[in-house]
């Protein structure tokens, strides 16, 4: 559209700026610069797209563990999305651990042909975090097309979790339906209660409303527990504190009066970290001469006002010590409260005032505690981090395995900045005199043979420490001269997923072995190009057979690099059907769990299996292994096996007829 028909191309540079400022990034890429010539020209340098939102912060009490949702960012470039992804070549230099993380946020993106596109073309087996990213945006049948259709692996805690944190009840529904689908024996109660506490955090009263009218409708159940659906009416209410719901914890409190100490102690707990000031000294005033009797007590409150993410955080701390001018001393940490200041410091150590929070906590006279330290590594908070150097050694909070034992703080920082990945942390350190070792760089990414494990893919936060230290000399001098095993941290590099660039320096520039078999675990279809590249046909077959080698991708969920063994002839041998049939076996019945039904569903969708009684045994074997053990078996997992079942008995049945 020319210019003079198109009052956007009328419109100054600076004035297209200011509009394109005000609106997302994602739209002036996709759409607004292609408004006119005069739009275009002035705005060409949008070029890059956001795909991930931000992670959201949060602590509650009342859930077993915090989770990390993987979302999409909104608005969605879903037309340019599929252009880009839609297509097998750009997947070709992303590892595994990569390529599921951009499944999730296509699972989130609430646009179907961007899900389709990453599932056409990701190349690895769908893990739960997929599910529990389209959960948490609501998104129904995007659920339904993981779990049933894809054989997606299944958490229930971490689904229900997200889909009640973001308020959407028809998921919450069909999650009721499909957990006993899932699981044999499941606990529905459990997971309500986790739905309900998740509510209340978010304060979102629907999902609150639709857990109670479903537990109206059970047996009456007395008391609480792991085997009650009922939720403990302070432990509603402590969530609802926490995530600073004010106003439904006043309804909670109203419908189920809260009377016990203790539980009054814990919702008050609730209210310091999560509510404004005004709440705290209106729940105070209530139960304060109770609940704060004790030093313990006191400890609690003031901590949960320091980590408080709300603005009136220093207000709530100097309201409280005015109300203790008269009460001696603190109590350290009690076994009870270990993993909750774990968590606690966690999220606090993102706050950009951290430094002034552990300064307020020491002029109280409080120690400050090695989770509060490590906090500050992890979140990358150079003044913070450098702040703790002054202090004294830190003692660990009973209840953990380190317990009693001091750690100089240069020590917890170290280890808890290489383990987070953060660069700027251990450069402060080493300006001060504490270098990284190579202790460090092994603690913080350990062995990882079995990617599928886990139903959840895990992070690899460390990594940027791993590429600090081998390519910018970040490990101390005593380690380089000492000879560091490189080779070590090739394998732990390859195994989690790395760059090719970082891999490459290893073996290269540090002297670091090829680990084939690892770089099948976790690697991209670019990495193991080059490997094959430099260690040649004879190289590769040397470190192990083609038979392992799918195994290890298969055992990970790398089909991108099972595929890729087969396409060069690296792979178990088609003919070989001894060596297929021990492939099948071990997967289905040697692994002591039934983590791997994608992987068999993989093997005999690509080779032509002579069924032998063994392996159809093996699979029995494979069902067995999740029953007896407790294990979760997916819906969609379930419908495979037993189609691969069908499959081995149509198949003995008709040599049996032959013979």
């Amino acid at each position: 559209m020319a210019g003079a028909d198109n009052p956007l191309g009328q419109l100054n540079p600076g004035l297209l700026r200011q509009v394109a400022g005000a609106l997302h990034p994602n739209e002036v890429a996709s759409s607004f610069k292609f408004a006119s010539k005069e739009v275009y020209t002035c705005l060409r340098d949008y070029k890059t797209f956001k795909l991930a939102r931000e992670p959201s912060q949060w602590f509650c009490s009342a859930l077993t563990s915090n989770i990390q949702l993987c979302l999409a960012e909104q608005p969605w470039p879903g037309h340019d999305f599929v252009a880009h992804w839609g297509r097998p070549e750009p997947w070709r230099a992303l590892n595994q651990r990569q390529r599921h993380r951009l499944l999730c946020l296509a699972a989130s993106s609430r646009h179907p042909p961007s899900l389709d596109a990453a599932l056409e073309h990701c190349g690895t087996v769908v893990k739960s975090d997929a599910l529990v990213s389209a959960a948490a945006v609501g998104d129904l049948e995007a659920c339904r097309q993981l779990l049933v259709e894809e054989g997606c692996h299944w958490d229930g805690y971490t689904v229900w979790t997200a889909a009640a944190m973001g308020g959407h009840v028809p998921v919450c529904q069909w999650l009721m339906n499909v957990t006993d689908m899932c699981e044999d024996d499941a606990d529905l109660g459990r997971y309500a209660r986790y739905a309900e506490h998740a509510a209340c955090l978010r304060g979102q009263r629907e999902v609150v409303a639709w857990v109670q009218q479903w537990r109206g409708g059970l047996p009456a159940v007395a008391g609480y527990g792991n085997n009650s659906p009922r939720a403990e009416a302070h432990k509603l209410a402590t969530a609802a504190a926490e995530g600073g719901q004010v106003e439904l914890l006043g309804e909670l409190l109203a419908a189920a009066a809260v009377t016990d100490a203790m539980q009054r102690r814990e919702v008050l707990a609730g209210v310091a970290y999560g509510c404004p000031l005004e709440a705290l000294q209106r729940h105070y005033g209530q139960w304060g001469t109770e609940a704060a009797a004790e030093a313990q007590h006191r400890r609690a409150l003031l901590l949960r006002a320091v980590a408080s993410p709300t603005g009136d955080w220093a207000a709530k701390c100097d309201w409280l010590l005015l109300q203790w001018v008269s009460s001696p001393g603190w109590a350290p940490a009690s076994h009870g409260t270990a993993r909750l200041d774990e968590e606690l410091w966690r999220q606090a150590g993102g706050q950009p005032d951290y430094l002034q929070r552990l300064e307020r906590l020491a002029a109280c006279g409080i120690d400050v505690p090695a989770e509060a330290v490590e906090a500050a590594a992890a979140a990358g908070n150079v003044s913070a981090a450098a702040w703790c150097l002054g202090l004294p050694p830190l003692l660990r909070a009973a209840g953990w395995g380190q317990a009693g034992q001091q750690e100089p703080a240069s020590q917890v920082l170290a280890k808890a900045a290489t383990a987070a990945g953060q660069v700027q942390v251990l450069r402060m350190l080493r300006e001060r005199g504490v270098a990284l070792s190579f202790a460090h760089l092994l603690n913080a990414a350990p062995e990882r043979r079995d990617c599928t494990s886990t139903s959840t893919e895990r992070a690899f936060e460390c990594l940027p420490a791993l590429r600090y230290a081998a390519m910018e000399g970040g490990l101390n001098e005593a380690a380089a001269e000492a000879g560091a095993d490189w080779s070590a941290v090739f394998r732990r590099a390859a195994q989690h997923g790395a760059d090719l660039e970082l891999l490459r320096h290893l073996h290269e520039q540090r002297g670091a072995a090829i680990s084939f078999m690892d770089l099948v675990a976790g690697g991209s279809e670019e990495q193991l190009e080059w490997a094959l590249e430099a260690l040649g046909p004879a190289g590769v077959s040397s470190q192990a057979s083609g038979a392992a080698l799918v195994e290890s991708a298969l055992l990970s969920g790398n089909w991108a690099a099972a595929e890729w063994l087969r396409s060069r002839g690296l792979a178990v041998d088609p003919d070989n059907q001894q060596q297929l049939q021990q492939l099948l076996c071990s997967l289905a019945a040697e692994q002591g769990d039934p983590l791997h039904i994608p992987a068999l569903w993989w093997l005999l969708q690509r080779y032509d299996l002579q069924w032998t009684l063994e392996c159809r045994e093996a699979l029995d074997a494979c069902w067995e292994i999740g029953s007896d053990g407790g294990w979760p078996v997916p819906v969609g997992h379930r419908l495979w096996l037993q189609k691969m079942m069908q499959m081995g008995d149509e198949a003995l049945a008709e040599a049996a007829e032959g013979a």
